[in-house]
């Protein structure tokens, strides 16, 4: 026992992590942590892939494509931050706003003294938009849900069973449309009952924390170069920007893989983390490879959504509001990022806004002019001086999250593979978690437990969930 680990310690296996996403991220930092000698390659100029910013031309600030917004469910996301020394950029929030198409405003918090899920059973009873009728109907429906079996709700769409709960229209569109369609990324008349009860019962119902929210101070351009990138350069991790892999095959003699990396010398590495959407797996990994790993055939049936964020830039602040619900509206989410330099001319002073719309099927394609004639109006439905941005930009991502659809749980792949050193990470792999910065961060942290046993290791990386309270355990199981 002593000489192995003698041997153990004088040699530090080698992992190649493809892909510089949250996932790919994950897997480097827990495999960092563990003594790998790591190496990422990003094919683009900037980490975080889809979580990730852009700089405005004019001006050279950094904003992010999207909005994104961890929960305190968010066990292992919320351990990331803690364990690369990023989560003083995030701040917590228990309070949400929702806004009426009159523009009444009701606020939704936590009582601080009631146990979960009786904590947010005062701030739901004032949401007086739903009738007392709707909101009791809306409690029965969440029980029936959470007592579903694991087979029944990953088989059931959402959208359809809650008609069958006898939720009307109002009710769907003002209460589980607003919450589901935001968290899943895509429409409850394709999303899953099991992807719905992952939010609304871990999400909100568990934990007193649960549903607390962690909003980034800073764009996720800045989090990963300040802070991620520098904590994993301080471990001996290897960052190769604008180092696009062509492919990945094993290697003839020796064992281990071979990645071809564009315009590169091809590198040689004992294991290889994929940590990159599914859709491109197939041409990246060599023929061969691609074959011995059957639970990748269905890949390709992962279907995906698009989300879109519309960034406005206005002369003075439109709310005082730091965020917003909006029913009854195209627009889902506003958020607030306070003063920036305008990009309409690069110098005057500005406060910058970005309206998120999930699920943006719908919007006219191509058509920026439409969008923010749409969303400005009714902005300014609600706040009359929004009826004039002063620089306006629309961002879609087609393929934002994928559509956590009945029976997905049957083609995501698990994180190992038959193929020895070979490993799979991204949302899109079987974490139980819908596609969210969580569910990327777990793939790569479960990827990285998977490699360590192959050196006869046995290490949780994995942060457990928050644990349901008794009462939640009573009344919804």
């Amino acid at each position: 026992m002593k000489s192995g680990k003698r041997s153990e310690a004088a040699h530090r296996p080698s992992v190649a992590v493809v892909g510089g996403g949250l996932a790919g991220l994950a897997a480097a930092e827990a495999l960092s942590r563990s003594g790998m000698l790591v190496t990422l390659l990003e094919s683009r100029r900037y980490l975080g892939g889809r979580a990730g910013s852009f700089k405005e031309e004019a001006t050279g600030q950094l904003f992010d494509h999207c909005q994104h917004v961890a929960m305190g469910c968010c066990t292992n996301f919320l351990d990331f931050c803690e364990q690369t020394g990023v989560a003083a950029y995030f701040r917590r929030e228990r309070r949400l706003h929702f806004i009426d198409a009159q523009g009444k405003t009701y606020p939704f918090a936590p009582v601080e003294a009631l146990p979960a899920p009786l904590h947010l059973v005062p701030a739901f009873w004032r949401q007086s938009y739903l009738t007392m009728g709707e909101r009791l109907g809306i409690g029965t429906a969440l029980r029936r849900m959470a007592r579903l079996s694991e087979e029944q709700a990953e088989s059931l769409c959402v959208g359809p069973w809650l008609r069958m709960q006898k939720q009307s229209a109002d009710v769907i569109r003002r209460f589980w449309e607003i919450i589901l369609v935001s968290a899943l990324g895509d429409s409850i008349e394709k999303t899953s009952v099991a992807a719905a009860r992952k939010v609304m019962i871990d999400g909100f119902l568990a934990h007193h924390h649960a549903a607390d929210l962690h909003l980034p101070a800073a764009p996720l351009g800045q989090i990963y170069e300040e802070g991620i990138a520098r904590s994993l350069f301080d471990r001996g991790v290897r960052i190769e920007m604008e180092s696009p892999v062509d492919e990945v095959f094993r290697k003839s003699v020796g064992g281990g893989f071979s990645v071809s990396v564009k315009d590169e010398a091809t590198l040689q590495f004992e294991n290889v983390v994929l940590a990159i959407p599914g859709r491109r797996v197939k041409a990246v990994l060599s023929p061969r490879l691609f074959e011995k790993v059957p639970d990748l055939a269905r890949v390709d049936q992962i279907n995906h959504a698009p989300i879109t964020s519309v960034h406005l830039w206005f002369e003075k602040p439109i709310t005082d509001l730091p965020h917003a619900v909006l029913l009854d509206r195209t627009s889902q989410w506003l958020f607030a990022h306070g003063a920036a330099t305008s990009p309409h001319d690069g110098q005057s002073a500005a406060y910058y806004y970005q309206v998120v719309i999930s699920a943006s099927h719908d919007l006219p394609s191509g058509d920026q002019a439409a969008i923010i004639a749409a969303v400005t109006r009714e902005l300014a439905e609600l706040w009359p001086i929004a009826a004039s941005p002063l620089f306006a930009r629309v961002l879609t991502q087609k393929a934002a999250v994928f559509s956590a659809v009945p029976g997905l749980e049957a083609i995501r792949p698990p994180q190992s593979t038959p193929v020895t050193g070979l490993f799979l990470a991204g949302d899109w792999t079987k974490t139980g978690w819908p596609a969210t910065m969580e569910g990327a961060i777990r793939s790569g942290r479960l990827a990285a437990e998977a490699l360590l046993r192959r050196y006869g290791r046995e290490e949780k990386l994995v942060t457990p969930d928050l644990p349901h309270t008794w009462l939640c355990r009573k009344l919804f199981r």
